[in-house]
């Protein structure tokens, strides 16, 4: 057995979430890494390796695990070569693709880890972790079909292996709200206060129009403790809840608030501007409108544009240069 460096990568809302560097065994590595809370045990046993290296230049084990050591110390770099160099020598390890993969999403190279993670599935199709892990990076590349297709693979042979709140992800990523749901719940008869469970299963909810069984869960939800992305998964949800119960000012707050967590979001500057317009905020809603269009000008397609909230503003000589001259009417008029 080998290191397993990744636990999950997962998409809640637009996140990556990478896992710690865990392992099973190989050689003496495993001992000191499950022991270690040092950098210096690392960088020790980086040295050895190193050492063994001159000795045993063709010990893929070496290789390998001199590389997991390297991430672990944050060199991602020469942990990449050192994963290729113990691939050359062993081409079908798949622990060696798997963490190959992890370090080069690390590094920002998304094409090339997709090339590695689908080099593992065909030696390994059954590889849970890698499998979820191309569905997301397939999603981050907006490769949507085939994430699809992965997410549906899981669902038909690896559900089994899943935990309750990875189902409950699952089902929500295949927009089975229902389901999702369902599974949200009982993965919070496990975990009470978990909140992506919490953020899920109000999620779901909201997807399927129950206000009334989505409000207490985001409320407890708002008792937790929250990471920056949870927190805004939150503000986004109790936004969406006050829409739906028809309280702009209320939505308007939460979106607000959202700006410190998403301040390029230009759709979310949008939003903002449509609420303020509604108000009666007009100057304000100006400024959001103008910066969003500015950030991203193809938001002058969005159908939120063709509110009657924006008739006025859509003809301010300033939202017209933005809009490209355009003296087209919106389909509603006040």
């Amino acid at each position: 057995m080998k290191y397993k460096t990744l636990t999950r990568l997962l998409l809640l809302g637009s996140a990556l979430t990478l896992g710690a560097l865990g392992w099973s065994q190989r050689g003496a590595v495993q001992e000191v890494l499950a022991r270690n809370q040092d950098s210096q045990a690392v960088y020790a046993q980086i040295q050895t390796h190193t050492r063994r290296l001159q000795d045993s230049p063709q010990d893929a084990s070496l290789w390998y695990n001199r590389g997991v050591l390297r991430a672990q110390a944050g060199d991602n770099k020469a942990a990449a070569a050192d994963l290729k160099r113990a691939l050359e020598l062993e081409p079908h390890d798949t622990d060696g693709l798997y963490n190959l993969a992890w370090v080069e999403l690390r590094q920002g190279q998304n094409k090339v880890a997709l090339k590695h993670l689908t080099q593992l599935l065909q030696i390994e199709p059954h590889h849970l972790d890698a499998r979820w892990n191309r569905a997301w990076l397939q999603q981050r590349l907006k490769n949507q079909a085939a994430a699809l297709h992965d997410y549906r693979f899981i669902e038909k042979y690896l559900q089994k292996q899943l935990k309750p709140l990875e189902k409950a992800e699952l089902a929500a990523l295949l927009q089975k709200p229902a389901v999702a749901a369902a599974a949200y719940a009982l993965a919070l008869k496990k975990e009470p206060g978990q909140p992506d469970a919490l953020l899920g299963r109000a999620r779901s909810l909201l997807a399927l129009k129950q206000v009334s069984e989505a409000e207490p869960v985001l409320a407890k939800a708002f008792q937790q403790p929250l990471n920056p992305t949870q927190k805004a998964d939150l503000l986004t949800l109790r936004a969406e809840l006050a829409l739906l119960q028809k309280k702009p000012q209320l939505a308007l707050a939460d979106y607000l608030s959202l700006r410190q967590y998403e301040p390029q979001n230009a759709r979310l500057e949008l939003q903002i501007a449509s609420l303020m317009a509604q108000l009666g905020q007009e100057s304000q809603a100006q400024e959001h409108l103008t910066r969003a269009l500015k950030m991203a000008p193809d938001l002058q397609k969005d159908p939120l544009l063709q509110g009657r909230e924006f008739f006025r503003l859509r003809r301010l000589p300033e939202v017209q240069a933005l809009l490209g001259g355009s003296k087209t009417s919106p389909r509603q008029k006040p």
